[in-house]
């Protein structure tokens, strides 16, 4: 018997300890935007936090950017040349991420239907 309440003790506080967690890395991140169809652009400085769906945010040149975390569908992510962004993870379908093709990103923990990485379009020869 007391075997098993030290272990539903634990199994509590182990629990409650990745709950905190969790809060303190995505609730409370540097950047955190809730809700749906917003647009962002900036110079970020830290971690950001989407969680909706059809957002979009552009990761400006100078940005030293350690992790975005999506959670929705159908969001954008443009990196421009000269921001650095670590590692892009989250969960949701139709995700888009948009950026330059010699540019690392880490996309291990981006899970989801449909979820991709672009490299741009280039533009037409014929300016059209």
């Amino acid at each position: 018997m007391k075997k098993s309440v030290k272990f539903i003790v634990f199994m509590i506080l182990l629990v409650l300890g990745g709950g905190a967690v969790g809060y303190f890395k995505y609730v409370l991140a540097d950047y955190t935007y809730n809700g749906d169809g917003k647009t962002v652009a900036d110079v970020f400085q830290g971690d950001i936090t989407f969680t909706g769906s059809r957002n979009e945010v552009t990761i400006k040149a100078g940005s030293q950017v350690d992790s975005v975390t999506i959670f929705g569908n159908e969001n954008v992510i443009h990196v421009e040349a000269g921001a650095r962004v670590i590692a892009i993870r989250g969960y949701g379908s139709g995700n888009l991420v948009d950026a330059p093709p010699e540019m690392e990103i880490d996309l291990e923990w981006f899970k989801g239907e449909g979820n991709r990485r672009t490299t741009g379009v280039a533009r037409s020869l014929d300016g059209l």
